[in-house]
């Protein structure tokens, strides 16, 4: 479970967890539990400068020990990032909305999450088919590579930062695995 706000996340890998403040510093890193599955953190750009609350939160966790990957829908474009970036683990994926020329590596992406998860994805495919939104077939193909990604990483909770494109994203994702 995790929640967060104010500069705070609570993350339960056991029972016995307690909520903490993700800013305290020098909290002894542990290794991530075994057989735990990661955690998803997926953001629209990663990392970028202003996020040093999402940072914060990305070291609090993996400071308790819990398995993280990042994800990211963009590339950063920021000249700078915060100095702590350097001490993050997780490796981050970029899961970027594929060019027209590069079509072939989404249809593979998608065969391959309708073979794992057949009901899942025919039911994201049905909302897509119903739904009014301009880019409804565009979030449909992103999410497809990015279901892809969550199940070659063993992800099964994703927690998307912000209410906006990551979340719509997630929520298609989620849909079909």
């Amino acid at each position: 479970e995790i929640g967060g706000g104010g500069g705070t996340c609570s993350a339960r890998t056991d029972p016995g967890a307690r909520p903490m403040n993700v800013l305290t510093r020098n909290i002894p890193a542990r290794d991530p539990p075994r057989g735990h599955t990661p955690i998803g953190l997926l953001l629209k750009t990663y990392p970028k400068l202003p996020q040093t609350f999402v940072l914060g939160e990305i070291l609090g966790l993996e400071a308790l020990g819990v398995p993280l990957a990042i994800f990211s829908l963009q590339q950063p474009t920021d000249a700078f990032t915060h100095a702590q970036v350097g001490k993050v683990r997780a490796a981050v994926r970029y899961v970027t909305q594929p060019a027209r020329s590069a079509m072939a590596q989404a249809i593979v992406a998608h065969a391959r999450v309708l073979a794992r998860h057949p009901r899942g994805y025919l039911r994201a495919l049905r909302e897509t088919v119903g739904s009014r939104e301009p880019d409804r077939w565009s979030r449909f193909v992103h999410a497809g590579m990015l279901a892809n990604e969550l199940a070659a990483q063993r992800t099964r909770h994703v927690h998307a930062h912000f209410a906006s494109e990551p979340a719509a994203l997630a929520a298609v994702a989620a849909t079909m695995i």
